[in-house]
Parts: C-alpha cells; sequence; structure tokens
C-alpha cells in the first residue's frame, strides 16, 4: 500500500512571508501558494486532513466516500473485502479482521508540529506549533515560545508584523500571540480574554474558543464540545476520537510500504510507542520500529545518522538497509538507556534507503532523528 507525501514548503513560506494573491472579498486567494490545505472556496482554506474537506497544497476539497479515510490530505483506505484480518493492514481494508486499515498520519499522533507528513518538535522560529497542528514559521516580529509564535511587546494580537492593540472579532487574542478569526465559524472575540465566544465549530475548541480541526492529536472530538488531548500512546481518528496506537492499527513508518521519509539535512521528531516490533539488527533491536525511507541524488562521502531519544528509558538501535528486506548495510546501538545510536555509512551511492529506528532490550519511546552527509 502506498502513501503520499505532499511536501508544503513553498506553500510555508508564502504564507511566512505573505506572498500570496488577494482577491474580491479582501481574504488571501485560496491556491497552492496560500493554503497548505484544500480550498472550501475561492477565498477559504481549510486543514484538508478530515474526511468532510480532505486535500492539500490549495487543491479544491473533497469528501472522501464511503469507509475511505483523509490520510495526508488524500482519500486512501476503504473496505478491503474482508479477508479476516491476516495482514496487518496492508490491504487499507476496514473489514474487522487485524487488517483495520485504520491509518494515522502525523497529525493524528504528533504531539509537536507537522509538516510534509513529519512530526517537528515545534519549538523553533521555522517550525512552531504543537498538538498535531501545521508548522508555521513566525514571522519576524514573533518567536516561537511554548509553541506558539507570540510578540512579548505586544498587548494585543499580531498578524504579520501588525501588533493590533484592539482586538476585535476577527482580530482576536492577547499578549502577542497570532490574531484568530472568530467570524471564521461565526463566533464573537471577548477583548478581554481574547477568547471566541459562540458560533458553530464542526471540529472541537480549544482553551481559548479557537475552533480546532478535531482530528489532530492535541486537539480531538467532534461537534463543537471541548477539544480532548489524546494521552501518551494515543491517537486522534478523523472521527474525531481518541484511540489507542496498536491493534492492527496502521501507522507512518510501520512496514516499508508506510515507510516515513526522512529529509537529509534536517531533524525530525519520531517514536516507537505504539509500534510492532516486526524486525531486528545485528547489533540489538527487539523493541518496536519505526522505518524511514530516504533517496540519495548523487553518491555521497558519508550518510551520516543519529537517533538521539528524548527519555532516559529508550535505548535506542539504528540498522540501515539498502532495500526492505535487503542485506543490512550498517548497525549501531546506544550503549545505555538515554543514549544516542549513531552510523557514519562510508560511500554511499546514489539510491534508495531504508532507516529503521528500533530499541534494545524491548525499550521503545520518542526521539530525535538526524541525517546528514558529507
Amino acid at each position: 500500500m502506498g502513501i503520499r507525501s505532499l511536501v508544503f514548503i513553498g506553500a510555508l513560506s508564502s504564507l511566512a512571508f505573505g506572498a500570496f494573491a488577494v482577491g474580491c472579498s479582501g481574504k488571501p486567494k485560496c491556491d497552492a501558494s496560500s493554503c497548505m490545505g484544500c480550498c472550501v472556496d475561492a477565498n477559504t482554506c481549510a486543514n484538508g486532513d478530515i474526511k468532510a474537506q480532505c486535500g492539500g497544497n490549495g487543491v479544491a476539497c473533497q469528501a472522501c466516500a464511503g469507509d475511505s479515510i483523509c490520510f495526508m490530505h488524500a482519500c486512501t483506505g476503504g473496505n478491503g473485502g474482508g479477508d479476516g484480518g491476516s495482514d496487518a493492514g496492508t490491504d487499507g481494508g476496514i473489514d474487522g479482521g487485524t487488517d483495520a486499515g485504520i491509518q494515522l498520519p502525523c497529525e493524528g499522533t504528533c504531539n509537536g508540529c507537522c509538516l510534509g507528513g513529519l512530526c517537528y518538535t515545534g519549538n523553533s522560529n521555522t517550525d512552531c506549533g504543537s498538538g498535531g497542528n501545521a508548522c508555521v514559521g513566525c514571522p519576524s516580529s514573533q518567536s516561537c515560545a511554548t509553541n506558539a509564535c507570540v510578540d512579548s511587546t505586544c498587548n494585543g494580537c499580531v498578524t504579520g508584523t501588525t501588533c493590533h492593540t484592539a482586538p476585535n472579532d476577527s482580530h482576536c487574542g492577547t499578549a502577542g500571540a497570532t490574531c484568530y478569526d472568530c467570524t471564521s465559524f461565526g463566533a464573537t472575540c471577548n477583548v478581554a480574554t481574547g477568547a471566541c465566544t459562540g458560533g458553530t465549530c464542526a471540529g472541537c475548541l480549544d482553551a481559548t474558543g479557537h475552533c480546532q480541526s478535531g482530528t489532530i492529536k492535541g486537539y480531538c472530538g467532534l461537534g463543537g464540545g471541548a477539544c480532548l488531548a489524546c494521552a501518551a500512546g494515543q491517537g486522534c481518528t478523523d472521527a474525531g476520537v481518541c484511540i489507542t496506537i496498536g491493534s492492527g492499527m496502521m501507522l507512518p513508518g510501520q512496514i516499508c510500504a508506510t515507510a516515513t521519509a526522512a529529509p537529509v539535512g534536517m531533524t525530525v521528531m519520531g517514536t516507537t510507542n505504539g509500534y510492532d516490533n516486526d524486525t531486528m539488527g545485528s547489533c540489538a533491536g527487539t523493541g518496536p520500529d519505526h522505518v524511514y525511507t530516504l533517496t540519495l541524488p548523487v553518491a555521497v562521502s558519508v550518510l551520516g545518522i543519529n537517533v538521539a531519544p528524548m527519555s532516559s528509558g529508550f535505548a535506542p538501535v539504528a540498522y540501515l538497509r539498502g532495500s526492505c528486506d535487503g542485506n543490512e548495510l550498517a548497525c549501531n546501538a546506544a550503549s545505555n538507556g538515554g543514549s544516542s545510536a549513531q552510523i557514519n555509512y562510508p560511500d554511499a551511492g546514489a539510491g534508495a534507503y531504508f532507516i529503521y529506528v528500533d530499541g534494545s532490550n524491548g525499550t521503545s519511546g520518542d526521539f530525535l532523528l538526524s541525517v546528514n552527509t558529507l
């Protein structure tokens, strides 16, 4: 089962610097330059990650039919024919067996923010956000603090480099936070608290009354109720329900067919919590494993891989293969819990590679994965 990974870096850059056209309504024109999700109409951008409004890169939103789901901004899955569930979800079918075909993209499992299907910590000025929301680049007047863009010199709210000292329904917020348009779901702004009140939200309402999609890990729930933050080991489905990861659920990177794309020259956040123990490396690896893929366009002198655990209880193992089930090229295990696993593979030729993040002694946990070349 293949997976589309839609990378919206160009669209994000356009959003960060305000380079988008304005339609007749005065709102930005909805297209690939201004919308990372899908377009509800000519001037309205949706997240594009729920069944009722699915799509990405500025395309028109579509409703996923039947029992298919919105995965990585595309409708996928559906009834696979009820084969009793013996194949761990490779057919994408929702048929009542262990191949339930439920897939949770980055948005449904990430505590930080998501960009191009990858989970980032969400605490940098270039990739800021939390709870599975899309990463945003903070404008020059703001910096990322506690996973949100804020301007410490502004008592109101901020759009771009403009501080709105008198919040209103369409520019609502306080303490230098990014302004929120309460009118987007028919609400009004409490100017004292910067919270939206009233209105009709199809997703869920966060602590400041902002309407969230309701299908992401930190803000889960539909029907306009209060958002629920899914607990550790849980994810949020496109039905707005927190469910325990595992039990036949297919996750990005659980098998080679759903391998997560690893960007060269960047650090991304991942986890092995909730994953299956499908394979192991020659040096160690009896814990759950998460598989990544990368493609080198040209040969490099050294392919460097570093897996840094985010807790002292996780002892990561990293191993490299030239194909999913091919011979192992390199393997390294952390010396103990809390230490990193590192690979420096020399004379790596052009082509595809698979990186496995595993754990020694059955351990699992969150990690930071860095891939670099020389």
